[in-house]
């Protein structure tokens, strides 16, 4: 009786331990640590697959690019099915709607066809100097540190916060410019247009705010329908127009509507000083409970703005206005533009919605806290969602041009983006780091296999090798080179403290 009590005890610590070293080895697996294992794993598993499959097709007497093919994209759904539900199953709560599942899918394919061409090419380099096997093994090698870098930082990429109106209500109370102490005394020195326009007697309740550039033949109209409809919701308002340096003589049709109605307020640059700092302008000068940024081009609609005003008196702090159709623009804008939304919102941790321009409405709250911020580089549309408070949007269509060409031409548009890349994010210089340290070890390794080699064969790298790596190894350089130089020169540009524009004239 004593023995089987003793063998029932001992059988009962035996599964105890059994099981906590399986719950111990799961845990293991299952850790962030592990997370390249797991990777590997997969990965082997997928290309095992692969191989399974490209038999079976040539014995069932497939053409050979045709079975390459079925295999490849098989394999390659089990690898992407295995990796979101293991490999990076901690991350699958970003998954929230078939479109983002279905982006996930796409940058997942972009970046293992990314990492293939990636392979070819370190394979064609080490040909030239080792043997065709250990060459596809530093190929595989290399495709395989860069596959699991793309994944873990951009296809499987965990949001640091939530998007959504509830993020943004939430952030509210956390924003580093407390309310009250903006709206006291404080603020003055920060408000440039204290020095060129005493406070109106009666504040209006809402400011319209338009940078103008080159728009002579539009004014007219815009100025017309942002009147009647103003005059529709029946409350004081008043529109502060930005001439931002323009040589078309939209200055003087500004002249002529300040003439004719008292609630244009005009601000005139010294010379053109960029849209986004004509905004800036526009909230320094404006003095409405809420302020509605728009282009004067009546690509946005003013028939908007009543909405828009619904929604903040509702509560919204922030009221964007996004794009449902985008009229009048080519394909290569509206691809660029869904390109560089995306790839901001991946690279940082702010929120920005994808389809919005400028065209929002500002609580007074909000203006205060983007007048506070005087940096040099200027990108509003991700300030407005930096600052946080309460969040919401309003869908509309936007038109075609009324009259003239667009202010942003390819060239803007890439500073732009720049702005945007530099003011939010630290990702480029990240890279440059990890590619270095990648770039390091393969020239370790390098290292090693060419004394191997000289040791081995005599055999020395030739001429023709040594140039390309030289010259690939450069252009690297330089073009990391030139991305610290960008975030120099905006520090540069900081520190010399200039004002963000100079006053010409103002018109109140």
């Amino acid at each position: 009786m004593k023995i089987r009590k003793k063998a029932y005890f001992a059988i009962f610590r035996l599964t105890g331990l059994v099981s906590t070293t399986i719950q111990s080895v799961l845990a293991l697996l299952l850790s962030d640590a592990a997370r390249p294992l797991r990777f590997v794993c997969i990965g082997g598993m997928a290309g095992v697959l692969q191989l399974l499959l490209l038999s079976l097709f040539n014995c069932l007497g497939w053409q050979i690019v045709l079975a390459n093919t079925i295999a490849y994209i098989l394999s390659a759904q089990v690898n992407f099915l295995l990796s979101t539900f293991f490999t990076w199953y901690d991350r699958q709560s970003e998954i929230d709607s078939i479109k983002t599942l279905l982006a996930r899918w796409l940058t997942f394919h972009g970046s293992i066809i990314g990492t293939g061409l990636l392979n070819m090419l370190i394979f064609v380099i080490a040909r030239t100097i080792l043997p065709t096997l250990l060459a596809s093994a530093f190929g595989i090698a290399g495709a395989a540190i860069a596959n699991f870098f793309l994944f873990n930082r951009f296809v499987f990429r965990k949001r640091i916060a939530s998007s959504g109106a509830n993020q943004m209500m939430n952030s509210k109370n956390t924003t580093a410019f407390q309310t009250q102490s903006i709206r006291g005394e404080a603020l003055a020195s920060h408000r440039p247009h204290s020095a060129f326009r005493s406070h109106p007697s009666r504040a209006p309740i809402y400011s319209i705010v338009a940078p103008v550039f080159n728009e002579k033949e539009t004014l007219p109209h815009f100025y017309e329908r942002v009147i009647r409809v103003m005059e529709e919701v029946g409350e004081a308002f008043e529109l502060v127009l930005v001439n931002d340096g323009s040589t078309d003589g939209s200055y003087e049709v500004l002249q002529q509507l300040h003439e004719q109605d008292t609630r244009v307020h005009v601000i005139d640059f010294s010379r053109n000083f960029g849209h986004q700092i004509a905004i800036s302008a526009g909230l320094d000068f404006a003095h409405g409970d809420a302020v509605i940024i728009m282009d004067s081009d009546l690509q946005d609609p003013p028939e908007v703005i009543p909405e828009l005003i619904a929604r903040w008196k509702d509560g919204g702090e922030v009221i964007y206005a996004q794009r449902a159709k985008r009229a009048g623009e080519t394909r290569f804008k509206l691809m660029t533009a869904a390109a560089f939304y995306r790839l901001i919102n991946r690279i940082t941790s702010v929120n920005i919605p994808r389809d919005t321009g400028d065209f929002r409405l500002l609580d007074r709250c909000v203006v205060n806290s983007l007048v506070a911020m005087r940096e040099q580089h200027r990108f509003m549309r991700g300030l407005s969602a930096w600052v946080g408070f309460r969040q919401e949007a309003v869908s509309y269509e936007r038109h075609e041009r009324f009259a003239g060409t667009t202010k942003y031409p390819l060239r803007k548009m890439i500073r732009f983006s720049m702005d945007a890349i530099t003011s939010f994010s630290h990702l480029p210089l990240q890279l440059a780091t990890s590619f270095g340290f990648v770039l390091a070890g393969l020239s370790l390794l390098g290292i090693v296999v060419a004394i191997i080699l000289r040791l081995v064969t005599g055999a020395i790298a030739g001429q023709a090798t040594t140039l390309i790596l030289v010259l690939f190894l450069g252009g690297i350089q330089l073009i990391f080179l030139g991305i610290i130089g960008e975030y120099l020169g905006r520090i540069y540009d900081e520190v010399r403290s200039r004002p963000l524009y100079i006053v010409r004239e103002v018109l109140d």
